[in-house]
């Protein structure tokens, strides 16, 4: 990964958690602009470093819990400290600058978010499509694919990261996996990203073992598992 990248990586997770002395091996702070307003913690587990940001009045009571990197991004330790708390996690961000080893999908066409979600929405579970993004307001553009017989089985979206449609998600009909499918409509959003922008990020939950293993197939870098408790 080229070092303007990752000095973009650091700046963007600057603003979540800035001024951060380098021998601090956990820290809790309280939610910066970024993330003011919401009613909830958000953890992350970054280059062998906790990280922490509250809600301010939380945020003294957070700091006496001990948060360390084996414990951020627990579900079960989070679960113990917060009852009260919706535990969304851990998911995993990965980045990728370069598309040297991703084909250019033939298969793959730009659609408008309505169709995507008149296609898919109803042949996926409801978790599976908010991993995907595609319940997001912020769907900037996406891609279909359809099978052999022109039936819709694999959709690719981009939301912002860092200001630009880079953020990549996917969703394959539950009936249509294993055949390929997300791998063409991932490729045409992760060409995108990186022709336009230079950058591209990958997030997937932990335990997705298929979404993790097509980011790797794509050469995309870990960045780090991160985790929210919403409240």
């Amino acid at each position: 990964m080229r070092d303007q990248t990752r000095r973009r990586i650091n700046r963007y997770w600057a603003a979540f958690f800035p001024e951060i002395p380098a021998d601090w091996s956990s820290v809790v702070v309280s939610h910066t602009s970024v993330l003011e307003g919401y009613h909830g913690l958000y953890a992350i587990l970054r280059d062998g470093r906790a990280y922490v940001s509250s809600p301010p009045e939380m945020a003294a009571t957070v700091r006496t819990w001990g948060v360390d990197a084996a414990t951020v991004t627990d579900p079960a330790w989070w679960r113990h400290r917060v009852p009260e708390g919706t535990v969304l996690g851990p998911s995993v961000h990965a980045f990728l600058d370069t598309a040297d080893t991703v084909p250019r999908s033939q298969r793959a066409r730009r659609a408008d978010a309505g169709e995507v979600v008149h296609a898919l929405k109803g042949r996926v579970t409801a978790e599976e499509w908010v991993e995907s993004g595609f319940d997001s307001d912020d769907v900037h553009k996406t891609w279909l694919v359809r099978d052999n017989d022109a039936e819709p089985v694999a959709a690719a979206g981009l939301t912002l990261f860092d200001g630009d449609p880079v953020d990549v998600g996917v969703i394959v009909a539950a009936d249509a996996r294993g055949r390929g499918h997300g791998k063409h409509a991932a490729a045409a959003a992760v060409h995108d990203a990186i022709d336009l922008h230079g950058i591209v990020r990958w997030r997937s939950l932990d335990a997705n073992q298929p979404s993790r293993q097509l980011a790797k197939s794509f050469s995309f870098q870990d960045d780090c598992r991160q985790l929210a408790i919403r409240l």
